[in-house]
């Protein structure tokens, strides 16, 4: 599902979750030389304050109800000043790519998830993330379905050319910001 949030929308998607669903926030990249936190609702303010390069907050969510764990990816970054970055990585979690805006723009904003399906195509190619049998793929698509209905029903106030607008996007919007695809 793809939406326009901006400014205080991204901190009250991530509340949103934490408070209506079962699941756990993590982000989804580490800061570099950082263990990948997970968030709650005491810390998520700060963190996405803290956590903007770019105006991008990316955010992995996991239920118990999934079965699978999440999996941690480590990366030796190739800079001069090196370091290592940490992701949550799996089949079945689901994704918050939650965009602000940047250079007087807005890009979208997105929720998504594999679909089984997806997972067993790329399955031999991936196979670092394990078995996708191992996901409960109905409690995955519940998850998913349940956060987008969410958004939909508690933070959606407008919508331009059919794509949802949150509160602090319709505002950036009417002030000026463009609003786009990417």
């Amino acid at each position: 599902m793809y939406f326009y949030a901006a400014g205080v929308d991204l901190l009250d998607v991530a509340l949103l979750v934490l408070q209506e669903t079962d699941c756990r926030l993590l982000e989804a990249d580490s800061q570099i030389d950082q263990p990948l936190r997970q968030l709650d609702t005491g810390d998520i303010g700060q963190w996405i304050g803290l956590s903007r390069p770019g105006a991008y907050v990316g955010l992995a969510l996991w239920s118990p109800a999934m079965r699978q764990q999440i999996g941690i990816r480590t990366v030796t970054l190739q800079t001069r000043e090196g370091g290592v970055r940490h992701s949550a990585v799996g089949w079945g979690l689901i994704h918050l790519q939650l965009m602000d805006v940047r250079g007087g723009k807005l890009a979208r904003s997105r929720v998504t998830a594999n679909s089984e399906s997806r997972a067993r195509r790329w399955a031999d190619t991936y196979m670092e993330l394990g078995p996708v049998d191992a996901w409960d793929w109905s409690a995955v698509e519940r998850t998913l379905r349940r956060v987008e209905r969410l958004i939909r029903t508690r933070l959606v106030v407008g919508r331009n050319e059919g794509v949802p607008l949150l509160r602090g996007a319709q505002s950036a919007f009417g002030s000026g910001v463009t609003l786009t695809q990417l």
